[in-house]
């Protein structure tokens, strides 16, 4: 299966399937995306990766980074954004174990 994800507005969309884990599975294709900023994805973008099951955005970028390129996707209806900025991110504390989505408190 082909790893980077061609899509109008992104330049480094990759698929993270296939790679070995420490039990000597792999991770599953077209379950986990890892991409640039998505502030500039297109309409047809958009639709292709709610299509292939979008269903969460975790955006791991600092506050200014996150503030002059917002992802297109913060304010969907349809897709859960999560900012959780890579530096200063939270605890596993701060995670709601009864929620099953992974959200923060």
């Amino acid at each position: 299966m082909a790893r980077l994800v061609a899509l109008n507005g992104t330049r480094n969309l990759r698929d993270l399937g296939g790679y070995p884990t420490v039990d000597g599975r792999q991770t599953r294709w077209r379950t986990m995306y890892r991409s640039d900023c998505l502030d500039q994805l297109d309409a047809a973008g958009q639709s292709w990766l709610i299509d292939a099951g979008l269903r969460t955005i975790v955006d791991v970028r600092d506050d200014e980074e996150a503030a002059a390129r917002p992802d297109v996707f913060a304010t969907s209806q349809r897709v859960s954004y999560r900012r959780v900025p890579f530096w200063g991110r939270p605890s596993p504390a701060d995670f709601d174990p009864a929620d099953g989505r992974g959200r923060l408190r």
